[in-house]
């Protein structure tokens, strides 16, 4: 891994290709990621996060990213992972969500990481399909117990997207555990397995 993953300092990237994560996110994904058949991604922008999930995931891994518009993927000519799918489709549309649920239902051990426009949103409504020990992510993530400044030690400089209480719910509903929590926490993903 250490060869292919680069880092300004606030951004990683793999193999030249812009990944929007600090490198010790990474680092932790990177404990887990050969764990699933199946990796979900909402919201890839130019793709660097998806890439990496396809390059590190088992063999066997599909992984399906969605984004509702594909233009800054399009613009880095990057030959990509061939184990993705991109979908070019707005996630919340009645089709991308029944198509999501069967996918996440259909499959063996899933990753559904949330980072598009509307991630509490997101993770409120697919969490409804997880199966046990699927576990979902959420990037741009704040806990309610901890000062917003905490992401300042991952040179972090954009606003939490998502808080505890706005998916607490979802959480409680789902019979959700915390899952790795707190290294990814202090990484802005939140991380919840299925129980």
């Amino acid at each position: 891994m250490i060869n292919k993953i680069k880092t300004n300092g606030i951004y990683s990237s793999i193999d030249g290709l812009h990944i929007s994560h600090p490198l010790s996110a990474i680092e932790c994904l990177s404990e887990v990621v050969a764990d699933f058949e199946t990796i979900i991604e909402i919201g890839y922008y130019r793709g660097g996060l998806t890439q990496y999930f396809a390059e590190f995931s088992r063999d066997s891994c599909q992984v399906i990213a969605y984004d509702i518009k594909d233009d800054e993927r399009k613009k880095q000519n990057f030959q990509f992972n061939s184990k993705i799918t991109f979908k070019t489709q707005n996630c919340f549309s009645e089709e991308s969500v029944l198509e999501i649920k069967s996918i996440i239902l259909n499959s063996n051990k899933t990753l559904l990481f949330c980072d598009g426009g509307d991630k509490d949103r997101e993770f409120n409504l697919f969490s409804d399909f997880l199966k046990q020990d699927d576990v979902i992510m959420v990037h741009d993530y704040h806990d309610d117990s901890l000062n917003e400044e905490y992401a300042m030690h991952v040179n972090w400089h954009h606003a939490p997207e998502c808080f505890y209480s706005e998916i607490e719910r979802s959480v409680t509903n789902n019979n959700l555990k915390k899952y790795n929590y707190e290294p990814y926490r202090n990484n802005l993903i939140g991380s919840f397995i299925k129980e």
